[in-house]
């Protein structure tokens, strides 16, 4: 046996699996001359998808991340005369651009497998859900480079960059950038 569903569920979820993963919606001529190849045959479940992501990050970086860089706002969240200084604006922004990441890397993970769950669920096959590894390698890569330029910048305006470069978990955190920019590059 297995868990039968009700019939209403089944044939939603059957419409909605069949469906979601047809019908390219940007495979029309203008689309293909101004889009990379990559984006032109997105399907409407890849399409819903990425919007969901990109709402959830563009809501978290306006209401949580960005804030912190005017002085007002940044005293109106923390309280701290910290807040006065520029490098403490920089470091709490590089903080919260440093969260999301943990949320990419799990995504980077999800294609893993041949024949996952996810392929079944949006009818995608696994060389689409590469595609969209790549795309969450690349927003990784950027937003690496945006927490470290943060930290790096925030440390420069205070004086200590080799002070903070030598503590072990910010080592660790330089070496990592820096293999990720270099298997960025390579591939």
């Amino acid at each position: 046996g297995g868990i039968m569903l009700p019939r209403v569920t089944r044939n939603v979820w059957g419409w909605a699996s069949a469906d979601l993963g047809q019908h390219p919606l940007l495979a029309s001529p203008l689309a293909r001359a101004w889009l990379p190849r990559e984006l032109t045959g997105l399907r409407r479940a890849e399409l819903l998808f990425a919007g969901l992501v990109l709402l959830a990050f563009g809501l978290w970086l306006a209401v949580d991340a960005l804030p912190n860089l005017s002085e007002s706002a940044c005293l109106a969240r923390h309280n701290k005369v910290d807040c006065r200084q520029l490098a403490y604006r920089l470091k709490k922004v590089s903080q919260y651009l440093g969260e999301p990441l943990h949320t990419l890397i799990a995504l980077l993970l999800l294609p893993i497998a041949r024949g996952s769950w996810l392929c079944r669920a949006t009818g995608l096959s696994f060389d689409k859900l590469v595609k969209w590894h790549r795309w969450f390698g690349r927003a990784v890569v950027v937003l690496t480079c945006f927490h470290a330029a943060g930290f790096l910048l925030e440390w420069s305006l205070k004086g200590t960059l080799i002070k903070k470069l030598s503590k072990s978990k910010k080592l660790a955190g330089a070496i990592a950038g820096v293999v990720l920019l270099a298997l960025h590059v390579s591939t």
